[in-house]
């Protein structure tokens, strides 16, 4: 017979005998007798999209060990009844789910099921679609409560699941299946989400967010000191940007956990902060709080000066002897073996023990007997040191991001949810960023990090009085319902434009979700020398492009300031570039086929304004070459047409050869030093000290008697990858403060590339410098290291960051890239190591390259004067002393400016064209006498195609300068 759960609609297609077919409006879904996928169509198109007909099963249990996958599948009603044959001995398991049909929606849910699974997977099914929603059709499994997991993100999906656990109860597991043609698969979701009464529902989230403008809406960082007195310049300063909104970030305005305004900003406590936020919105401007989720600060009331019995726990130990309010070593009956008093931001670990009311740091433990912890602390945190007799417990707390955290299955984690839901409410704020959320593993482990997530955020969102702008530093299934938008990723400090890229790679999955992107937060930075790299005005016009593209907010962490912003020319002249971008992208002016062009990596604009049908968006390039010395050539594409020069000339920092010199950070003679090789699958490398070969021809300066010698092989099919690696580990963290590396390296010319990296102990900061080298040279050369890897950090594939190709095929490595090599800032007070990398190894060959002392140089600021460039038979002098954090922008338009360290103008420069033919001076560039009326133009002009370019430049009594030459052109507006 036909089994038919159908609802009353007529079935597709005849279902073969013995089968059972689950049918909503628009799908039929047949599944055979022995619980396996037969069919998934279709019902308007009848195009069956079953991925492997026949051998995917539709449930799989696990009891202990043993996955079993259903065997027998049959109808019984509106039930399906699944059979699970366990192994051996064991007798059968039956499950029943009950099948429902909420208005287009299939319901999936356990009914019954026995206490001996540990975990079940049901409603499972392959399908034959790419998952995004350029197809006709889409399906995904949509989780209905907590008890249910779905690994995958709402959206079109190429694969159907849902999990129920025996920890969380099997029975009253439910999952929505939603299946439908892709024009109305965003009304599917809503569906899904309205029918199910455990989800917690936001009108401006999930399947609602796009509907919501304010989702859009770009912010503002409030660090702290923002009150109702103060909040004029915060409100001018969000209008001269075009921000509607400004969040509030605790742990300066509010603390942790108990969420107890800062007393100095808001001395009257809630009622002041609610009146800060009355203000913002009488200005027009969205509140938002950023909390920390449900960690607890080190000052908080759970804290101090008695500490919350309800803290989480890493481990609980128990007093060996009495113990007295001084004695600095505790000794304990437990083995304190593996444990360390290591902590830091991103460190999953505590140096604090709870004993009674008191909190102990120690800074060490004993890896064997007598267990102990020493060199304690006693009354941490404030407070009270006491005596404590034997057998009384000692809690090693859990602490990440400096913070403690509750025991999840205490009252304490639902204190936190009212904490927040009450300063929410209370002060009226309309967007919650639910920051740390990625540190849920540290409660029970990752494996049930999505639960006490998204239990925490359900359990906040019932509570809130009105629907939150909701965004989460963490993303899995059950935060979709009521997420706002996505895409805050930590400022970069290094490769602005790629990190746009590889930003909008990732923040694509916001289509297939149907939430807004967002492409803050970003950091404005002024000139540093090293780290960060100047915020130009090209980056920040990038990063706004796309954003128009895409209609996603930005947001800043840096490079805005209340305080300052008035007497900030630079500031003032990069927001008057934000508000002229987030003005237009309000307006929808721009055509959406101009968005698009305007949003395709790599491609750069400029915005010229004007009214409508003659304002436009310029194509532009900018070629970055660099120099050394008093005299440097280039050879400059120019993809547009013959077009007046343009450039910017930027001074960099130089080594002060002067300086005394420094101890190698690693020496010809220490392979002893270095670490057993890390390769590559496929590559192997040596590292061993070498006598220099004899070379009566090499330069002057080489080492002269040892240098260590890399040999490194591939059997790789391509050079991509084909990566190795040495370090030396410090005894000491060394301060590399202003310093670069020199070294000499003898090359064999197959370009593998080296790179020397210098990282910081991962207690102290996850982030690295990158200094890349390409040998593509034979013989010794020198090669001085001074500003990290900007520009390449994506033209390379490490096991820790990807090449830009890879992160199509691929978006999780865009993300790592991101917070490996762009977002997090190298401590170079406490630099831990050296790295010595190998990468791009010829295929199926070997290369071999000698290095000597890689030694630190000090460095200083360099100066250029009276800069020159020649082209095309003409010379452009520029009047001008330029030091290292200046640069200067010659225009189109002939008009030369100096900007500072933080980008702000400083003075028009008097240029002066010659031409080589005649060598006659002309007269400047921005003057219109009879010269430059003689000369044709006092302007030089870049012509179409390659140039050889020259520059030439008086050094002073400084260093031999460095310095960056940026080549601008232009290409025809696209007028709007």
């Amino acid at each position: 017979m036909v089994g038919l759960i159908a609802f009353g609609m007529a079935a597709t297609a005849q279902v073969p005998a013995g089968t059972v077919a689950l049918e909503t409006r628009y799908v039929q879904w047949v599944l055979s007798a022995e619980g396996r996928t037969l069919r998934f169509v279709d019902r308007t198109s009848g195009r069956d999209y079953a991925a492997k007909p026949g051998e995917v099963p539709f449930a799989t249990a696990r009891v202990g060990d043993a996955h079993v996958a259903c065997s027998v599948l049959r109808q019984e009603g509106e039930r399906l009844v699944l059979v699970f044959r366990m192994p051996g001995d064991s007798d059968d398991l039956s499950v029943r789910l009950q099948v429902q049909r909420r208005r287009d929606i299939l319901v999936l849910s356990v009914e019954q099921a026995p206490e001996a699974i540990e975990e079940l997977r049901y409603g499972s099914a392959e399908l034959a679609l790419k998952g995004d929603r350029s197809e006709p059709f889409a399906a995904c499994s949509l989780a209905r409560n907590l008890r249910t997991n779905v690994w995958t993100l709402p959206g079109p999906s190429s694969s159907l699941h849902a999990f129920a656990y025996g920890r969380l109860g099997l029975n009253g597991s439910s999952v929505a299946v939603v299946a439908g043609p892709m024009r109305a698969f965003r009304r599917l979701l809503q569906q899904a989400v309205e029918t199910a009464p455990e989800l917690p529902r936001s009108p401006i989230g999930g399947p609602w967010a796009l509907d919501a403008k304010p989702n859009r809406r770009s912010y503002l960082f409030n660090f702290g000191g923002l009150n109702a007195t103060t909040c004029g310049p915060w409100i001018e300063l969000a209008h001269a940007l075009g921000a509607g909104q400004i969040d509030f970030h605790g742990g300066v305005s509010f603390r942790f956990g108990d969420f107890v305004p800062d007393p100095k900003t808001y001395p009257n406590g809630i009622a002041d902060l609610k009146a800060t936020v009355d203000a913002l919105h009488a200005a027009g401007l969205q509140a938002g709080l950023h909390t920390y989720s449900f960690f607890l600060a080190k000052n908080s009331r759970y804290v101090t000066p008695v500490p919350d019995r309800r803290l989480a726990a890493l481990r609980t130990f128990t007093l060996a002897e009495p113990l007295d309010s001084t004695s600095t070593t505790i000794t304990v009956n437990e083995p304190t073996s593996g444990v360390h008093a290591t902590t830091g931001f991103f460190v999953n670990n505590s140096a604090t023990l709870r004993i009674g009311d008191e909190l102990v740091t120690f800074t060490e433990a004993s890896q064997g007997p007598p267990w102990r912890f020493t060199g304690c602390t006693r009354g941490a945190l404030g407070t009270h040191a006491s005596s404590h007799a034997a057998g009384e417990r000692a809690d090693h707390l859990k602490e990440l991001f400096g913070l403690f955290a509750p025991d999840p299955e205490s009252d304490l984690f639902t204190e936190i949810v009212e904490n927040t839901a009450r300063t929410y409410n209370e002060c009226g704020f309309d967007m919650i960023y639910l920051d740390a959320l990625d540190g849920s593993y540290i409660l029970a482990g990752p494996e049930w990090a999505w639960y006490y997530g998204a239990r925490f955020v359900y359990e906040l969102v019932r509570r809130l009085r009105k629907p939150a702008i909701m965004e989460m530093s963490t993303f899995h299934h059950h935060l979709w319902c009521v997420r706002a938008r996505m895409g805050a990723w930590d400022a970069p400090h290094t490769g602005y434009k790629e990190f746009v890229d590889m930003h909008r790679v990732v923040n694509r999955d916001c289509q297939r979700m149907y939430l807004p992107s967002h492409l803050g937060w970003w950091g404005v930075f002024p000139w540093n020398g090293i780290q960060p790299d100047r915020t130009l005005s090209d980056d920040l016009e990038y990063l706004l492009c796309k954003a128009l593209a895409d209609d996603a907010g930005v947001s800043f962490v840096a490079g805005f300031a209340p305080e300052t912003f008035g007497r900030s020319a630079g500031a003032q002249r990069y927001a008057e570039m934000v508000r002229r971008y987030e003005r237009l992208r309000a307006s929808g002016a721009v055509p959406a086929a101009l968005r698009r062009r305007l949003g395709q990596p790599g491609l750069e604009f400029t915005l010229v304004d004007g009214p409508k049908g003659r304002r436009a968006f310029v194509p532009v390039r900018y070629e970055k070459r660099f120099g050394q010395g008093t005299a440097s050539e280039y050879r400059v594409p120019n993809p547009f047409s013959t077009q007046p020069l343009s450039l910017r000339i930027e001074p960099l920092l130089a080594p002060a050869h002067d300086a005394p010199s420094l101890p190698p950070l690693l020496g010809s003679h220490d392979a002893g030093s270095l670490s057993a090789p890390r390769c590559a699958e496929g590559v192997r490398l040596s590292v061993s000290s070498a006598i220099v070969p004899k070379d009566d021809d090499g330069p002057a300066g080489r080492p002269d008697s040892a240098c260590l010698r890399l040999v490194a092989s591939s059997t790789r099919s391509a050079r991509r990858g084909a990566w190795a690696m040495v370090e030396r580990v410090f005894a000491a963290p060394m301060d590399m403060t202003r310093k670069g590396m020199g070294v000499w390296i003898h090359g064999d010319g197959k370009g593998a590339v080296l790179n020397f990296q210098l990282r910081n102990a991962e207690n102290v900061s996850p982030g690295v410098a990158e200094h890349y080298v390409v040998v593509d040279f034979k013989g010794w050369r020198y090669v001085e290291m001074v500003e990290p890897e900007s520009d390449r950090l994506s033209a390379y594939s490490w096991p820790y960051a990807a090449h830009r190709s890879e992160w199509e095929h691929n978006p999780g490595l865009a993300f790592t890239s991101a917070y490996k090599t762009y977002h997090p800032w190298l401590n170079y007070q406490v630099v831990a190591a050296l790295a010595i990398w190998v990468n791009e190894i010829p295929a199926g060959d070997s290369t071999e390259i000698l290095i000597g002392d890689v030694v630190p140089l000090s460095l200083t600021a360099s100066k250029i004067s009276d800069p020159k460039v020649t082209v095309a038979g003409r010379t452009v002098t520029f009047r001008v002393e330029l030091n290292s954090g200046q640069y200067l922008e010659l225009e189109p338009s002939g008009e030369a400016m100096v900007y500072g360290a933080e980008n702000e103008p400083i003075g028009r420069v008097t240029t002066v064209a010659s031409d080589l033919t005649s060598r006659a001076e002309l007269p400047p560039s921005h003057s219109t006498g009879s010269g430059a009326s003689r000369s044709g133009s006092a302007r030089a002009q870049l012509p179409s195609g390659a140039s050889e370019v020259r520059f030439a430049c008086g050094a002073g009594d400084g260093p031999v300068p460095r310095y960056r030459i940026t080549f601008i052109m232009r290409g025809a507006p696209l007028r709007f």
